[in-house]
C-alpha cells in the first residue's frame, strides 16, 4: 500500500473522529464563540495545517482503539479459514511474495476494511455527543424531537452498516486469502514437479 493511500484512509477515519469530538467541544463549551471563529478569514488559513494533523492523528487513534475493539471477533472470523494466526501470516505472506497483483488486490480490501472498522466506533460516539449537544443547547428536551430523533437513528443506522460491511469484509477478505493461498501453492507445486521431471 502506497503512503499516500494510507494517509487518505486514516484521514477518512479521522474525520469521522473529529465530528464527534467538535460536537463533544460545543457541548461542553457551548455555541456563543463559533460566529467569532467562523468569520475571521486571518485564522482560516493558518488553521487548516493543525486540523488536518489532528485529523490524521484522530484516525490513527481510531483505528488502533477499533482494531482492539474488534480483534476478538475478526479472531473467530479468522478461525473459519485459518486454524491459528501463525497460518493467516503465512498465507499473507506467500501473496507479498509471490503474487504482486493479487498484493494490491488484498490491500485494496484491507483499506476498504479498516474504514469500516473505524467509523463502527466513530459512529458510536458521534450518537453519543450529538445527543448530549442536543441536550445541552436546548436542555431537557422530550424524546419526540425531530432532530434528535434523527440524528440518533441517522447514527446508529451509520454504526450497524458499517458494522455490518466490516463483518462482510473481513469474512470476504479470510476466504479469499485462503483461496488464493491454496492456488499460489498449487502452481508453485506444480513447477516444482515440472522441473524435476525435465532433470
Amino acid at each position: 500500500m502506497s503512503t499516500t493511500s494510507l494517509f487518505v484512509e486514516l484521514l477518512m477515519i479521522g474525520a469521522g473522529a473529529a465530528i464527534w469530538v467538535g460536537l463533544l467541544i460545543v457541548a461542553i463549551f457551548g455555541t456563543e464563540w463559533l460566529p467569532a471563529v467562523a468569520a475571521s478569514k486571518e485564522l482560516a488559513l493558518p488553521l487548516l495545517l493543525p486540523i488536518l494533523s489532528i485529523t490524521y492523528v484522530l484516525g490513527i487513534l481510531v483505528d488502533r482503539l477499533a482494531d482492539w475493539f474488534w480483534d476478538g471477533k475478526s479472531d473467530r472470523l479468522r478461525a473459519e479459514r485459518f486454524p491459528s494466526r501463525e497460518d493467516y501470516r503465512h498465507a499473507r505472506t506467500l501473496i507479498y511474495t509471490e503474487a504482486e497483483s493479487l498484493r494490491d488486490l488484498y490491500e485494496y480490501g484491507r483499506s476498504r476494511l479498516r474504514i469500516c472498522r473505524g467509523w463502527t466506533l466513530n459512529a458510536a460516539f458521534i450518537l453519543i455527543t450529538f445527543v448530549s449537544f442536543v441536550l445541552s443547547t436546548n436542555g431537557i428536551v422530550s424524546l419526540h424531537q425531530p432532530l434528535l430523533w434523527f440524528g440518533g437513528a441517522a447514527s446508529a443506522l451509520l454504526g450497524f452498516w458499517s458494522w455490518w460491511a466490516w463483518c462482510r469484509l473481513t469474512r470476504g477478505e479470510y476466504t479469499q486469502l485462503s483461496q488464493q493461498r491454496d492456488f499460489l501453492r498449487a502452481t508453485r507445486d506444480s513447477r516444482f514437479d515440472q522441473g524435476a521431471r525435465k532433470r
